[in-house]
Formats: structure tokens, sequence, C-alpha cells
């Protein structure tokens, strides 16, 4: 059987170091392009911690941080816990109590760290998005904060975060492994000694040895990952033609099942265009909600009918008469 794709896994964030009131951490639950995030606290200690637990237990292929602009980390550690039987029981009694109370006492494994620019270059303006992809199983991940980039904008020496994704092998799912030896990963492989002497660099020499979990997300890296998961995605397409593209994505993966190729091929470009007018809605709508926050109500109502407009011309040209139509083969 092949394995299954690799999916968005939802997670709660049951402790935190600290929060400003305004962007509190379960801001981070919601991935969308109106979400606050979360930022720390004025002139707080370093390092800042926070903690997800996961929906379930997954084998974790791939995380995403997208930064502030300007409330920028120098660089974010990752750690993953697979807890035993008694605490995950524990964690289902006792909601996010419970899991903190794991999470304090737990031994975290570490899975890495990313450095994050100082963003001079851009001015302060676009947000770093990174993406780490690794090997590892658990349902709580702690993200290690530390100190802020310093600049003009910072004024008190905070460190923000506007969205977090995870993307995993859900528990019970055909790409689900616990066991990462070299006999766990790839039980019909025998090692010879040319190729361990090839790939020593990179894989364990003898079996039952577990490497770096940074390691096994390179060698065992997806082949595919939905990009509709994508934290870009999530964050940059205008909400109402993203739930139109997931509509027309799930009636393109129906045709080429039933190998409707033409339709499939149509609603492939569909989504193209699609995408890349969603990303512009979403800058006119960011612009509207701009303009109303500082109470310019003209030019709120002009971009509101520009935004019309935009999608009037789009649904015509797909031959979609309104939203939830989708275009036709």
């Amino acid at each position: 059987m092949a394995a299954a794709m690799p999916m968005k896994i939802e997670f709660k964030v049951v402790s935190a170091s600290g929060a400003d009131e305004n962007h509190p951490a379960v801001e981070l639950e919601d991935q969308n392009p109106n979400a606050k995030g979360w930022q720390s606290q004025r002139f707080c200690s370093f390092p800042q911690e926070l903690v997800l637990r996961l929906a379930c237990k997954a084998r974790l292929r791939k995380i995403q941080i997208l930064s502030h602009q300007f409330k920028i980390a120098t660089r974010v550690e990752l750690f993953v816990l697979n807890p035993s039987r008694d605490d995950d029981e524990h964690m289902r009694l006792h909601g996010r109590a419970g899991a903190a109370a794991v999470a304090e006492g737990g031994d975290f494994k570490r899975l890495g760290f990313v450095s994050l620019a100082d963003n001079h270059s851009t001015d302060y303006k676009a947000r770093e998005l990174k993406s780490i992809h690794i090997d590892a199983v658990g349902n709580l991940v702690k993200l290690v904060v530390h100190k802020n980039h310093v600049n003009k904008h910072n004024l008190y020496n905070q460190v923000g975060l506007v969205a977090l994704s995870i993307i995993g092998d859900a528990e019970g799912t055909s790409g689900f492994v616990e066991d990462f030896s070299v006999e766990g990963m790839f039980p019909n492989v025998h090692l010879t000694a040319g190729v361990e002497e090839q790939y020593g660099n990179i894989m364990p020499r003898r079996y039952g040895q577990n490497p770096d979990p940074k390691v096994w997300g390179m060698v065992n890296r997806p082949a595919y990952i939905n990009p509709l998961d994508d934290l870009a995605f999530q964050m940059y397409q205008d909400e109402e033609t993203a739930r139109l593209i997931r509509e027309l994505s799930e009636r393109k993966d129906e045709a080429v099942r039933e190998e409707r190729y033409d339709e499939a091929l149509h609603l492939k470009e569909a989504i193209k265009l699609l995408q890349r007018a969603g990303e512009e809605l979403q800058k006119l709508v960011t612009k509207k909600r701009d303009a109303v926050a500082s109470e310019d109500y003209q030019y709120a109502r002009e971009i509101k009918i520009e935004i019309d407009n935009f999608r009037k011309a789009l649904y015509q040209h797909l031959g979609i008469e309104k939203y939830g139509e989708a275009a036709p083969a």
C-alpha cells in the first residue's frame, strides 16, 4: 500500500513564557491572512518558550515558521516529545494544563534550530518564512525563541511569530512509523559494506542506531506535500479564493481518479490562475482593512469596489457565476 500523503496537523498552545496582551500565544492556533500571531512581552527575558500539543501523535515531516517583519528572533530551536501512555492519558483527562505539566517534566528531543535574517535588506517590510524538514515522532513540540535582532522599529526588544504550521503523518495512517532504526525505516533493505561506506556520513552504520531527525528529514523527505497545506498558501491567499481553490482541487483529484484527464487539466489551469489572483486580492483586502482601521472610509469604499470588480471579472473568465459553482470542464 502506498504511503499516505503528509498533511497539516492541528495544534493547541499549552504553555508560553509570556505574551504581549494583544498578541497571546493562542493566536498561533489559527493560520489565516488576518492572524495576529504571538509576540513576547516588552523587555522580556530570553529565551522565550512555547509548547504546542498536536491534535494527535504524528510523524513530523515539516515545520514552518513565519516571523514578524521587525520583531525578529535571532534563532528558534525546535524540540519534540513523544510522551508515555500514562502521560498521554493525563493530557487527555486534563487538557491544556495536563499537557503543560507533562511538557514541564518531559525529556524533549532537540530537532535543531533555524536562524532568522535581521530583515534590514527589505527595510523591515517582508516576513521571513522558514521551512524545516525533519523526521521525528511525538505530540508535543517546543519552540525556544532566542533574543531579538535590534532595529529602530522594535522599541521594546520583542520577538514575534505570525504563524506556525506542522505537516506530518498522523498515527494510524500508512506513512506513520515510530521505529527510526535502519531496520525500521527500511525493513526490506540490507546495507552492504559499499553502501555503508558511501552513505555512512548520513546513515547509521549499524542497525538500531537512531540518527539525527534532521538527517532523516533529508533522507526521507516526502515526495509530495499538498501545496494547499503550505503556510504561504494559508497566509497569503484571500480566504474566499482559498475556499474555492480547495473545492476545485478536490474536484481535480476526483477527475484524476476517474481518468477524466481533460477535466483535470482544465481544473489545474483554473487553480493556477486562482492562486495568482488570490494573492492580489489579499493585498487589496489588507489595504481595505488598513483603511478602515485608520477611518479612511472613502478609500476603503474604493478598494471594496475594486475587489468586487476583480472577483466578478475573475469568475466570469473562469465560468463561475457565483461562489461554489466550479468552472466547467
